[in-house]
């Protein structure tokens, strides 16, 4: 999934900017290049003063300069006729056309004023045209006004557009001071004395064959369309300024939004999350090594100081434990082969068909299983009054299947599971409100974290194997599918897939954008993070794919997994243990608990000339927020999505062989560290034949050790 960005569509309309040399008058519009017609118009330059840019006269109804016709329908050799004196108008000048709609085609406006000479044609909507186009037979009204926004009755009946005074009886206080009324206008809906309030957007600009114009490459000049108000205040500068000159450009959006970093600080947070939960197992046992060696460490941390070290065998058991209770996968060759086919399908039913409300349905399930494990669980359970047994446990006990009996339930698991539930339900009925999105992060950043807590790689091997196949994976949905299917099959999964489009054209869903009955409300692919934008004049979002999430992070909690195992830590530098280098010498500790200290010791330590290296962990954290800045600099300076693991695998995986080469621990890494590859073959030992191995785990554990409180219970128990 790539790092992208979606537009809204209304905001992203309004592409171009008309600005009036010496009057505070700045103006968005349309531009007809938008709809794939007209030249294109010059990029937004940032000077430092507006005289730096270029201005154009700007001409309307003159008869001086053989202009007689508002609406710019009248052709060159018409105005010939009617002005004789003027063969072609101001030929010698470069100047701005304005011409009302209505009357003939956009493209015949634009053909008639390239012939006279014009070097650019803005088209302004009117309210007579408007008023014009709610009497027609065709008649679309809610295309002109909407009542709901703004209605009133004129004081006198308005008989139409030969009334001189018709619009300020038009023009009631339910428009003009109605701040729903974003047009500050009414229009007369010949319902009697009626007014609603007028739209005034400046809609798409069709291209239409003509007499002269066949094709798009004929109107060679750029074609811009302003809204009613822009027009009326060209009009009055016009009329009380001896001359008056505008320039144009398109208007560029930011460089950057803080969105984007938004989204890069939850990527770090979510992937340092899941490393840390998903090395949970290894930390356990790292404070069960540190508190046999060195008694003063269960006094310190809260976790052990609740109960007791017993001997070896105890131990050993509960660190078995550890291991059954987690229920994870360790994933093989085949899982990453199956990975990328699956993936390449679902993107490519998504890109034909339309199923992205089962995404939605099976992402709002998931929501359910992934916050009542990472969020509402262990925060109801922080309550010490709800760690008690439901008062109606008992009655419940025996329903069938056993996932539905509450004999273990807690009041918090209750609570639990009516907050994963009602949220996830709330989230997918409110789903296209514009606070939905938090709800969708929420819910995402537990996904994750639940996984990278399942899903485990077994050695450097496999996250090789994965990542590279990713990686172009990722470069082909990306750069390559295009050539082939004709857009991007990633972005256009990213961005909600092959959906059908409005029952109506776009310039009702542009006035009606939460219409879902004419499918004006576009379903969005949950499976990412999103934010809105914050400084971007298209609104629209900043996304990150869930995917570029899990699948280096499944590489960071392999070496969070490894640095526990080895260092006993994950930050910083390992320090000295005086204590247990102590305890060595005095002989009081296990044989076997000062082997395994020994080899993890060994392993991860370096030299006498560099003591106490950086584990992987953090290493690799730096690897992956470069690596995703990265990918956010080439949505800024390509201005299109990017596939995000093109950045990411290099910048951790890369980092991880670079290192691991350095400090000698490359093969141990490609193969599988001896720590975690002899706790897994013990922990399947185990499960096969419980009873041997715990005879055989008591055998070892014979020798006594220090112990701390041995009248308190286990840590194990109290867990």
């Amino acid at each position: 999934m790539p790092v992208a960005e979606a537009a809204d569509t209304t905001q992203s309309l309004l592409t171009t900017v008309v600005t009036v040399q010496h009057a505070d008058e700045t103006m968005v519009g349309s531009s007809a290049f938008d709809n794939e017609w007209g030249a294109k118009l010059p990029r937004q330059r940032v000077a430092k003063s507006r005289g730096k840019r270029t201005f154009h006269q700007l001409l309307y109804v003159s008869a001086a300069h053989g202009l007689s016709d508002p609406s710019g329908c009248t052709p060159l050799e018409t105005l010939q006729q009617l002005f004789p004196d003027v063969t072609r108008p101001i030929l010698s000048d470069d100047f701005v056309l304005l011409v009302d709609r209505g009357n003939c085609s956009y493209t015949e406006k634009a053909w008639n004023a390239q012939q006279i000479g014009a070097s650019t044609l803005i088209i302004v909507d009117t309210l007579e045209q408007l008023y014009n186009r709610t009497l027609s037979h065709d008649a679309m009204p809610e295309l002109e006004y909407y009542c709901r926004n703004g209605e009133g009755r004129s004081a006198q009946q308005i008989t139409g557009l030969d009334d001189p005074e018709w619009r300020q009886k038009a023009n009631v206080s339910q428009c003009t001071t109605n701040p729903s009324c974003a047009s500050n206008m009414c229009v007369p809906t010949g319902k009697g004395h009626q007014v609603c309030c007028a739209w005034d957007v400046p809609d798409v600009m069709g291209f239409g064959k003509t007499e002269h114009v066949k094709q798009a490459d004929d109107i060679t000049i750029p074609v811009i369309r302003l809204k009613i108000s822009d027009g009326d205040a060209l009009k009055r500068l016009l009329a009380s300024e001896k001359e008056v000159k505008v320039s144009y450009y398109v208007r560029d959006p930011p460089i950057a939004d803080p969105s984007q970093f938004i989204i890069w600080a939850l990527a770090i947070i979510t992937v340092l999350l899941g490393g840390y939960k998903g090395s949970a197992f290894e930390r356990e046992q790292a404070l069960l090594r540190a508190a046999r060696t060195n008694p003063s460490v269960a006094t310190e941390d809260p976790r052990l100081r609740r109960g007791t070290l017993g001997d070896g065998a105890e131990n050993e058991e509960e660190d078995d434990e550890l291991i059954e209770d987690n229920d994870t996968v360790d994933l093989t060759v085949y899982h990453a082969i199956g990975f990328l086919v699956f993936g390449s399908a679902f993107l490519l039913l998504l890109f034909y068909v339309d199923i992205v409300i089962v995404v939605i349905v099976l992402f709002a399930l998931s929501a359910v299983t992934s916050t009542f494990s990472e969020l509402w669980g262990p925060l109801f359970r922080r309550v010490k009054f709800l760690r008690g047994r439901m008062p109606f446990s008992i009655c419940c006990a025996t329903f069938k299947p056993e996932w539905l009996s509450l004999r273990d339930w807690s009041i918090s698991d209750l609570l639990a599971a009516l907050c994963s539930i009602g949220f996830s339900l709330w989230w997918f009925i409110m789903r296209h409100q514009n606070y939905a999105w938090l709800f969708q992060d929420v819910f995402g950043i537990c996904l994750c974290v639940l996984f990278l807590k399942t899903i485990r790689l077994p050695n450097l091997r496999i996250a090789t194997i994965l990542l590279v196949l990713v990686f172009f994976y990722d470069i082909f949905m990306v750069f390559i599918s295009p050539y082939i299917f004709h857009q991007s099959v990633m972005i256009k999964a990213a961005t909600g897939g092959n959906q059908a489009g409005p029952t109506k054209g776009s310039g009702y869903c542009l006035r009606y954008p939460t219409d879902t009955t004419n499918k004006c409300v576009r379903e969005e692919i949950p499976i990412l993070l999103r934010v809105p934008k914050m400084l971007d004049w298209r609104d629209g979002q900043s996304m990150l794919g869930l995917g570029d999430i899990v699948l280096p992070g499944l590489l960071i909690v392999f070496c969070a997994r490894y640095d526990y195992a080895t260092r006993g830590q994950l930050m910083g530098r390992v320090k000295p243990n005086l204590a247990h280098m102590k305890s060595l010498h005095s002989g009081s500790i296990d044989l076997t608990v000062m082997e395994e200290a020994h080899q993890s010791e060994s392993i991860a330590a370096a030299p006498v000339s560099t003591p106490a290296r950086r584990g992987l962990f953090g290493i690799v954290m730096w690897g992956y927020a470069v690596g995703l800045l990265l990918a956010n600099l080439g949505v800024m300076l390509m201005r299109q999505g990017q596939p995000a693991l093109m950045y990411l695998a290099p910048c951790t995986l890369g980092i991880v062989a670079i290192i691991g080469w350095q400090r000698g621990i490359l093969s141990q890494l490609w193969h599988g560290p001896p720590e975690l590859e002899r706790r897994r073959r013990r922990s399947e030992s185990e499960i096969a034949d419980e009873g041997a191995g715990a005879t055989e785990l008591s055998m070892e554990g014979a020798t006594p050790m220090t112990t701390y409180s041995q009248s308190q219970p286990s840590p194990r128990s109290e867990r």
